[in-house]
Formats: structure tokens, C-alpha cells, sequence
């Protein structure tokens, strides 16, 4: 459809549903599986559909034929086709694998680095006393504790914003999953936190904690 220079009043006139009426040429994509055109004064008819799974684009086009032939020529007329699958060719695979593995291993070290701030200073903070300060001043700790979280979260956004832009412009992440994309990060970032605010406790000295903290993240 994306070579369709037509309005969509045209397009819906010489398509052989109603779907694609007061609809976007997007969006009728989008709610579409497969649809099928037939072209004026002309013998071909043309087979629209989306890429939407592995066998979709083959079960797709069988689907609209058989369609087709059945409403043209009869019910007792199908069309008899298989799908064969073809892999990319070797060469291509590897081209692609130098640039994968690179910007994935790239993003494994960001993301195991992100929670390192957090723990040194957790871990600073409890050895240096300054939180038996905060106490000796009057502040409560549920005010302490709320207003540190809330500096750790916008601190950990401004840390993942550059590995989002890597993860759409190396194209590993599919643009139309932005919104999942950034739900899993935010999940992410309110889980770390917490798992930092209990394991800081195992730990006497902050450059250690943040090096132990880093071992385990690239671990697992």
C-alpha cells in the first residue's frame, strides 16, 4: 500500500471489503491482515498485506486467492500453495553480527554501570555519618527516604535516556514498541532502587560495594 499515490476513497472503492473506508492508508494496515484490489480494465489483481509474524505474508496471500477464486469462479475452485521459508544468506548474517554483538555488548555495560552512583553513595552516606545528621536536624525519615528516591529516579531516567536513543538507532528495538520500551525501563529503574536501598547494607567501603554491585550486573 505504500506505493498507492491514490486518495482513500479511491483505494476503498476498489477494495472488496468496507474496512478501508474514513480510515488512514496507517491505520488500515494496522487493522488489516490482508486485503485484495482489482485493478479497472486490467486482469491482475493485487494482494495487500502486512508482515506481521513469520508465515503471515504467505498464509496471507493464500487466504485472499482463495478468496477470490471463490467468489469469482465458484466454491468448488481453491487454490492449492505452500510456504517455503528461506533464511538469510550467510553472507548477510555475517555483516550484521560484528554490529549486533558490538552495540550489545555496549548496552550491557551501560545498563550494569546505571546502578553504580546509587550504591556508592548509599553505601557513602550510611559510612560518613551524613544520615545521622539528617536526624539530628529533625528531618523525618520517611521525608529523607521519599526525597532521596525521587532525586535516584530522575537521576536514573537521565542515565537510560542515551541508551534508549542507542536501542532505536541501531535498530534493535522496533519503533512501534516505544511505549513497552519505556514501561520495561521505568519497571526497571523502581526495582533497582529498592534492591540497592537493601544491599547497601552488606557494605562497609563504597568503592567496593559499586565494583560488587557491577560483577554481579554484568553476571547476570
Amino acid at each position: 500500500s505504500s506505493s498507492f499515490n491514490g486518495t482513500i476513497e479511491e483505494f476503498a472503492n476498489l477494495m472488496l471489503n468496507d474496512l478501508a473506508k474514513e480510515r488512514t492508508i496507517p491505520l488500515y494496515k494496522e487493522l488489516v491482515q490482508y486485503g485484495l484490489v482489482k485493478l479497472v480494465n486490467s486482469p491482475y489483481i493485487i494482494v495487500y498485506y502486512r508482515n506481521a509474524s513469520n508465515h503471515s505474508d504467505g498464509i496471507a496471500m493464500q487466504l485472499a486467492l482463495n478468496a477470490w477464486v471463490k467468489c469469482s469462479l465458484g466454491s468448488e475452485f481453491s487454490v492449492q500453495s505452500g510456504v517455503q521459508l528461506h533464511p538469510r544468506p550467510y553472507e548477510d548474517m555475517v555483516d550484521r553480527f560484528p554490529r549486533r554483538w558490538t552495540t550489545f555488548f555496549f548496552l550491557s555495560i551501560s545498563m550494569a554501570a546505571v546502578p553504580l552512583p546509587f550504591m556508592y553513595r548509599l553505601v557513602l552516606e550510611r559510612a560518613s555519618g551524613t544520615k545521622q545528621l539528617e536526624s539530628m536536624n529533625g528531618v523525618r525519615p520517611y521525608d529523607y527516604c521519599r526525597g532521596h528516591f525521587l532525586f535516584d529516579f530522575i537521576l536514573y531516567y537521565l542515565m537510560v535516556v542515551p541508551v534508549m536513543v542507542v536501542l532505536f538507532l541501531s535498530g534493535l528495538t522496533n519503533h512501534d514498541q516505544t511505549l513497552l520500551t519505556i514501561i520495561i525501563l521505568t519497571v526497571f529503574g523502581l526495582t533497582m532502587i529498592e534492591y540497592l536501598y537493601a544491599l547497601h547494607f552488606f557494605f562497609l567501603k563504597p568503592m567496593v560495594a559499586a565494583f560488587v554491585v557491577f560483577m554481579i550486573n554484568m553476571v547476570i
